[in-house]
């Protein structure tokens, strides 16, 4: 019979916890054999203190794949505290030149080195299919399968040529869905064709151009039966048919999607009978973190000694895993040296200023009078919480204020001079109806915007450089 310390190493060898604060709790530090650590906003007020929870983290637990979840645009996590200088995929794919995507990858990749990041869960190669789609958005390329795949390969490369692993997702594709899985279960009604000429061919671009990893995402996919595909065997199979032979990692697995059926626990064992490599465990914030993570390995210990797991197939994605370590020193043998952060922060301002201002310069961004006179109010109403980017994006209105001279206001019944918006909203519609004047800065897809709008700009996200590049065209 096999000991639990054996059993308990080849666990910890495809769990991607996260952890509160910025210093190595003791139950994380304790975690022999661990695969993989997830850093979120919390860990990372800074780039500096974010250099040096990595610094501790690899001196405590050598060999753990440090990741984050940074997109830039909407969703940072390195500069969540301030807003990406990354106007996000929407930008780019407005804008449609893969050099600059591919630059854009380059520069998030060097910042994430430089802070000592191993692995960027991104790039979101969802294709947009909807507009109202309340998760994906702005986060896609576009609504072009090709060009979002060829997008999305410019801008993995770009993060690999740093020499840190990028990651695709959410496959099989999470761009025409209405329920956003921190919620709810969302489900893809899809025909076999249309998911392989629409959803899936980005991801066949990416397998081709050698991405390192996938997240899989939480969503129920027409002919693939009940089950989400983050715990799909027959959905995760079918990436590996399609050729792909690195890492898959889950979606987090705390998500709404799946907290009631199957729940946290069993859902880390079906991910990794489904064939998951990485269990990506979820975000910590105001949560028990070394709770949660005893809560994964003794689901999968139990499923151990229970025999509905085996260690050869833990051994399997251990296997991966240590691949893909390699891989990634692999990669920083033949890049450039570490760039310091002052040095890759100033590269991704320079990128990010512009994609954001030559996307608002395309004739479709912009339409009506959107000169603001300063002295008025600004309201922020977008409506809808948007669980993936956090607070992440909330920083728009108050560079806009400042830039033009306006006065934030929540008051309901005030008639500002500058609304923001990011999705449908009824109250905007009528706000907008009596009164025409206002200016509209729309930080969701095109789309999506108030078709009541007389004069609006379209900022393609809600991050430091949209709000930079809205705030110059809003400018008398």
């Amino acid at each position: 019979m096999t000991d639990l310390d054996t059993i308990r190493r080849a666990v910890n060898g495809v769990l991607m916890p996260g952890f509160n604060g910025t210093t190595v709790p003791d139950w994380l530090a304790n975690t022999e054999g661990l695969a993989s650590v997830l850093l979120f906003g919390h860990n990372t007020p800074d780039a500096a203190v974010t250099a040096a929870v990595t610094a501790e983290l690899n001196a405590i637990i050598p060999g753990v794949i440090i990741a984050a979840d940074e997109e830039g645009g909407d969703v940072t996590r390195i500069q969540a505290a301030t807003g990406s200088l990354l106007p996000g995929a929407c930008a780019l794919g407005a804008v449609g030149e893969t050099e600059l995507t591919g630059a854009a990858g380059r520069s998030l990749g060097d910042l994430l080195r430089a802070v000592g990041v191993d692995l960027a869960i991104s790039p979101v190669i969802d294709v947009a299919s909807r507009d109202d789609n309340p998760v994906i958005g702005v986060r896609s390329f576009g609504a072009d399968p090709a060009a979002v795949g060829a997008h999305g390969v410019a801008f993995a490369r770009g993060i690999q040529a740093a020499g840190v692993a990028a990651c695709a997702k959410h496959f099989p594709g999470h761009g025409d869905t209405g329920t956003d899985s921190h919620v709810d279960l969302p489900i893809l009604e899809v025909t076999p064709d249309l998911l392989r000429e629409r959803d899936l061919a980005p991801f066949q671009q990416a397998f081709d151009a050698g991405v390192e990893t996938i997240m899989v995402g939480h969503l129920r996919v027409a002919g693939y039966g009940d089950t989400p595909a983050s715990l799909n065997g027959e959905l995760i199979g079918l990436a590996r048919a399609m050729g792909f032979t690195g890492v898959v990692i889950s979606d987090a697995l705390d998500m709404g999607a799946l907290a009631v059926d199957p729940g946290f626990e069993e859902a880390c064992v079906q991910a990794v009978l489904a064939g998951s490599d990485l269990l990506c465990l979820g975000n910590t914030a105001k949560r028990d973190d070394e709770e949660m993570y005893h809560l994964a390995a003794g689901a999968l210990i139990g499923a151990v000694q229970d025999g509905r797991l085996t260690l050869d197939r833990l051994a399997e994605s251990a296997a991966r895993v240590t691949a893909l370590r390699d891989r990634i020193l692999g990669l920083r043998r033949t890049r450039a040296a570490v760039p310091t952060i002052e040095r890759a922060n100033a590269a991704m301002a320079q990128v990010g200023r512009d994609v954001a201002t030559r996307a608002l310069a395309l004739p479709q961004s912009v339409r009506g009078r959107v000169a603001v006179q300063p002295g008025g109010l600004l309201a922020d109403l977008r409506h809808t919480v948007d669980f993936a980017a956090g607070n992440s994006a909330a920083r728009l209105p108050g560079i806009l204020a400042d830039r033009l001279g306006l006065t934030l206001t929540r008051d309901p019944e005030a008639v500002p001079a500058l609304v923001v918006t990011r999705a449908p909203n009824p109250a905007v519609a009528e706000l907008l109806t009596a009164h025409p004047e206002i200016v509209v800065v729309h930080t969701g897809v095109p789309g999506s915007a108030p078709r009541e709008a007389r004069n609006l700009v379209q900022a393609y996200g809600g991050g430091v450089a949209n709000a930079e590049a809205a705030a110059a065209v809003c400018k008398p």
